[in-house]
C-alpha cells in the first residue's frame, strides 16, 4: 500500500501566497472598477450610441461583477489550504495520542521492545 504523506508546510505556503494574491487582486479590481466608472458612456448619447449601450451594458456589467469576485475566490481557496493544513495536523494529533493511550494500556505490540 502507498504511504500518504502531506507537507504541511507547503499548504501554508500555498495559503500565505494565494491570500496575498487575492489582496492584489482587491488592488487590481478597484483600478479596474475606477477606470471603467471615469469611461462611463463614452459611446455617447446618441441613437447609435443608445443602441450600443443597450446591447452592450448587461453583458459589461455581468463580467465586471464576476472580476470583482476574483480576489474573494482566490483567498478562500487559500483558507482552504490553511484549513487542510490544520485539519490534517489535527488528525495527526488525535491520532498519535489514542496511538499512545492504546499502547500504554496494552503494552507495545509483538516484536516491539519497550
Amino acid at each position: 500500500m502507498p504511504e500518504l504523506t502531506v507537507d504541511v508546510s507547503a499548504l501554508r505556503d500555498t495559503e500565505t501566497e494565494l491570500v496575498g494574491l487575492a489582496t492584489t487582486a482587491v488592488t487590481e479590481v478597484i483600478a479596474t472598477t475606477l477606470g471603467i466608472a471615469s469611461r462611463n458612456q463614452c459611446w455617447g448619447t446618441d441613437e447609435i450610441g443608445g443602441a450600443f449601450a443597450h446591447v452592450y451594458l448587461g453583458p459589461a456589467e455581468e463580467v465586471l461583477e464576476a472580476v470583482q469576485q476574483v480576489p474573494y475566490q482566490i483567498g478562500s481557496v487559500g483558507e482552504r489550504f490553511g484549513m487542510a493544513a490544520t485539519g490534517y495536523d489535527d488528525t495527526e494529533g488525535t491520532n498519535t495520542d489514542e496511538a499512545r493511550t492504546v499502547e500504554a494500556e496494552i503494552g507495545p505490540g509483538p516484536g516491539v521492545s519497550a
